[in-house]
């Protein structure tokens, strides 16, 4: 293939890339946006509502108000920015993909990433085995170490609920000693910081090893 054209596939996929960082990022402040306006007009009825009660009737009703009040200051925000690093990771892996997909299309391969068991592990292996780069590699990779932590919270996230177990220790440690992270009841609570922060280490790993491959083949 042309040198050309193989310059404009790894171009789209750097668009790919960059578009993608947009989009979620905007989708991050759209989110927490819809969650302050909720949470001022529930704030809002609720001042309206009071005062045209008396002391009794609001006795009676104001548990009901709490409970209300709770949901939209704790489950529903957190809920959100979980599904919000969900969505994060799981863009990271299609864009992942879209590398392999390049490097196959340019090594003319029959096989490809999703033959091989896992997104994320078969992506390595395929990258390993095609372009000869160890995508696990700290010193190749500075945002790698990062990484296999986002992973573990992901899997955490996706597959316990949220939950971390006391013997995982790595993920223990992590959160212990990251900002914007942490455990209420074990499980996992991330802020809106926290989740772009990934989003931006996610997104630079997946340009680097675009690069590495662009370079490799």
């Amino acid at each position: 293939m042309k040198k050309k054209r193989r310059s404009a596939l790894w171009s789209i996929v750097g668009r790919e890339i960059m578009h993608s960082a947009i989009c979620l990022e905007y989708y991050a402040d759209t989110v927490e946006r819809v969650l302050a306006r909720e949470r001022k007009q529930f704030e809002k009825m609720v001042a309206k509502e009071m005062e045209e009660l008396t002391d009794a009737e609001r006795e009676m009703i104001e548990d009901s108000y709490i409970d209300d009040h709770e949901m939209l200051s704790d489950f529903v925000p957190e809920t959100a920015r979980r599904s919000l690093f969900l969505t994060i990771y799981s863009q990271f892996e299609d864009l992942l993909l879209s590398v392999c997909k390049v490097a196959q299309r340019l090594k003319k391969e029959s096989f490809g990433p999703r033959d091989l068991k896992g997104e994320f592990s078969g992506a390595a292996a395929f990258l390993k085995g095609i372009c000869n780069i160890n995508i696990q590699k700290t010193n190749e990779f500075a945002e790698a170490t990062k990484v296999k932590h986002y992973r573990l919270i992901r899997n955490a996230i996706a597959h316990q609920g949220g939950y971390v177990t006391k013997d995982q220790a790595t993920l223990n440690d992590f959160i212990a000693n990251t900002k914007g992270i942490s455990l209420k009841d074990d499980q996992i609570h991330v802020t809106k910081d926290f989740c772009i922060e990934a989003m931006e280490d996610l997104h630079t790993y997946v340009q680097s090893i675009c690069d590495e491959a662009e370079s490799s083949l």
